[in-house]
């Protein structure tokens, strides 16, 4: 299901955290206080807006203070909703499980 916060090719959030760049760190340790790993450990939502505003800074174009703005004011739900769920991993070894049921099937 797609929202009006998520666009059809937006990463993951693990994918996002994948193609962070040092400038990226930089930004979030500057603007949020704290390494990304910790936030997203300790302080899980703060996390997710971290990457939000670097998606957002790439996506848009928009300037880092305006990002982190706009990534603040976003709602619980809206934030919930910013990021596609990820995919299951197929377990072709477990077909007890949904994914695992799929991956038996094409093999």
């Amino acid at each position: 299901m797609t929202n009006k916060n998520t666009t059809p090719d937006r990463m993951t959030l693990d994918e996002a955290v994948e193609v962070l760049t040092g400038y990226d760190e930089l930004f979030i340790r500057e603007r949020f206080g704290d390494e990304l790993e910790d936030l997203l450990e300790n302080q899980p939502r703060h996390g997710t807006r971290a990457v939000a505003a670097c998606v957002l800074i790439r996506e848009s174009g928009c300037l880092p203070d305006a990002a982190y703005d706009q990534v603040m004011k976003l709602s619980m739900k809206e934030l919930n909703e910013f990021f596609p769920e990820s995919e299951p991993e197929a377990m072709p070894d477990e077909p007890d499980t949904a994914a695992g049921k799929d991956a038996s099937a094409d093999a």
